[in-house]
């Protein structure tokens, strides 16, 4: 095909431009569907020190799964049945499990369901256990047990409105029956809140320094701590009681020696160490003690009131038992593949029997000793579940995960209407530009190098244009869920309009040859349409040839040329033949 530039390209111009104004108000109009939109982009969730943790979402963009159950069945329309879900997963950490979500903010969903899928995602979405608000300002909250390292895949909808919510996680001990003495006292493993019942059976146990008479009711537990500094705790009463107690350092065996007691008791108060108390005397609580790595404590907390209370127990910010398994990432997020490396801030001893396990498939590694390297290891895309086991000895054990994703970098081309355009010198080029995909949720980056302007046409869809010859490297990177591609790239000929100047006498003699001599900027080897005016030609090459007339007149040259498919203006020149004179 031949190529010639017009002489305006305004109107299309105009049309581009209005076209590209109106794509620019529907993109940003367009929501965008969040990344936890279906299971496998599930948002992990991350349960603190205490097993309990509380995050905010929104599920106003989300859309169906299509995901039904008897508890979200009754959504209203224009809410599809099942209304629209957004997923999130967590590693259980004690046995007792509670999700419970709130509408919360100036747009709270309203009437809102949780449910908790059986398995993984590749199980369809059956539940396991789901539950709904009463009524659309209500919390809606489900309940069940599991086992320690489970990992847990549930989704929020709305019913009547989509909005804001807060998703409150709790996944703790339950209940954990003390021993009734320092040998006997059973063994805390974990920092997680735990439930003591409350108890019939006496104990008979060494009378503390603060009590004013032997214990009647004791709870005891030990624990082995893993880390230096303050410790601190809390034991709420369940029921009227009155509790007294002391705590012993039995780093080198029971009965240990006393460390902190307390007699002040309030059948209303709770009870413990806090950092807010300056003395034991003023209150159910006593200030902190500074704790060594590895030293091991019994606690006896006395019921006195004999009314079989129990307390709801949790500890200070930054308690960390022996072991404690914890690790970082460099990266938890990663797009077309990822070498991880991993950084261990456990806390263990030579003892420590520890297992790390990849999440991909790999057999996990394994050791003994107080000093291990957790080495760096590469993943390709999807989403793997690492974890960290450490065991100690006397039977605790202690796990800590995150979850690595590698999304897949998505992959893009994309067609030019013309890869080999003509340039007469004024009026600009153009092409149009057009991706594999037209979607909205997909951010196009469009790269046209030395463009007089560049405008975007739609979703993949673009036009430039340039007033300069040259070779032009324009590419394309897009970027999906997060992940940009590599730039895919092309090259567009712009070619400048070969001239068709060619020089000659103005005039000749009848019989004699004039020679004719191309000057433009043509090459030999372009195409080159001579019109000889009724010449006779010889020494023919495409720039140079000779020419006669037999015959007195005036005559016409003409020459058009095609170069690289650009077709250039025709050129004309005239001569003037006289008789020749003997």
């Amino acid at each position: 095909m031949l190529y010639q530039s017009t002489s305006s390209n305004f109107d299309r111009f105009l049309s581009v431009l209005l076209l590209a104004f109106f794509t620019f108000v529907n993109s940003n109009s367009e929501a965008q569907i969040p990344t936890n939109d279906n299971c496998s982009g599930a948002t992990f969730i991350y349960l603190d020190q205490s097993g309990n943790t509380c995050i905010n979402d929104d599920n106003s963009t989300a859309t169906s799964d299509g995901i039904v159950n008897a508890c979200d069945a009754g959504a209203t329309p224009p809410l599809p049945p099942g209304g629209n879900e957004v997923w999130y997963s967590y590693v259980v950490t004690g046995t007792v499990n509670t999700i419970t979500v709130s509408p919360i903010g100036l747009n709270p969903a309203q009437k809102v369901s949780v449910t908790v899928v059986n398995g993984n995602c590749a199980g369809g979405g059956t539940p396991n256990v789901c539950n709904t608000a009463l009524t659309n300002v209500d919390p809606a909250s489900v309940a069940f047990t599991s086992f320690a390292g489970t990992q847990i895949w549930f989704y929020v909808t709305s019913l009547e409105a989509n909005g804001e919510f807060l998703i409150c996680v709790s996944s703790t001990n339950g209940f954990i029956n003390p021993g009734i003495d320092c040998n006997s006292a059973t063994a805390l493993c974990n920092t997680y809140d735990f439930s003591s019942p409350g108890s019939a059976q006496p104990g008979i146990s060494v009378t503390p320094s603060c009590f004013n008479s032997p214990p009647v009711r004791p709870f005891w537990y030990k624990f082995n701590v893993g880390y230096n500094g303050p410790l601190e705790f809390t034991a709420f009463p369940t029921n009227i009681g009155g509790f007294r107690w002391a705590l012993y350092n039995i780093t080198a065996g029971c009965p240990g020696f006393e460390v902190a007691c307390n007699s002040f008791y309030d059948p209303f108060q709770p009870l413990g160490m806090s950092s807010s108390v300056i003395n034991c005397t003023s209150s159910p609580y006593c200030p902190p003690i500074n704790v060594a790595s590895g030293d091991k404590y019994a606690l006896m907390i006395d019921d006195t009131s004999q009314s079989g209370s129990g307390f709801d127990f949790t500890w200070g910010f930054g308690v960390r038992m022996m072991p404690t398994a914890d690790f970082d990432v460099d990266s938890v997020l990663a797009c077309g593949s990822l070498t991880a490396n991993f950084t261990d801030n456990s806390e263990y001893n030579s003892s420590t029997i520890w297992s790390f396990d990849f999440g991909d498939g790999n057999p996990p590694i394994s050791g003994v000793g107080a000093n291990f390297n957790l080495p760096n290891h590469f993943y390709g895309p999807g989403t793997y579940l690492v974890s960290l086991t450490l065991t100690e000895l006397t039977g605790c054990s202690h796990s800590f995960s995150r979850q690595i994703v590698v999304k897949p970098k998505p992959l893009v081309t994309f067609t030019t209407s013309d890869d080999s355009l003509c340039f007469d010198g004024t009026n600009a080029v153009t092409a149009d530009f057009t991706a594999n995909s037209s979607d909205p949720n997909i951010f196009y980056d469009w790269v046209f190098p030395n463009n007089s302007g560049s405008f975007v046409t739609g979703f993949g869809q673009a036009t430039a244009y340039w007033n300069t010859a040259g070779n032009i490297i324009v590419g394309l990177q897009i970027t999906e869920n997060g992940c940009a591609s590599d730039t895919t790239k092309d090259t567009i000929h712009i070619f400048n309009l070969p001239t068709a100047n060619f020089s000659m006498p103005d005039t000749a003699c009848t019989g004699t040859d004039v020679t004719v001599n191309y000057t433009g900027s043509a090459a030999s080897t372009a195409t080159y349409a001579w019109t000889y005016g009724g010449g006779t030609v010889s020494n023919s090459t495409n720039q140079q040839f000779d020419i006669n007339w037999n015959a007195v007149g005036t005559y016409y040259l003409n020459l058009a040329i095609v170069e690289n498919g650009c077709l250039g203006f025709p050129y004309d020149d005239s001569i003037k033949v006289f008789k020749h004179q003997p």
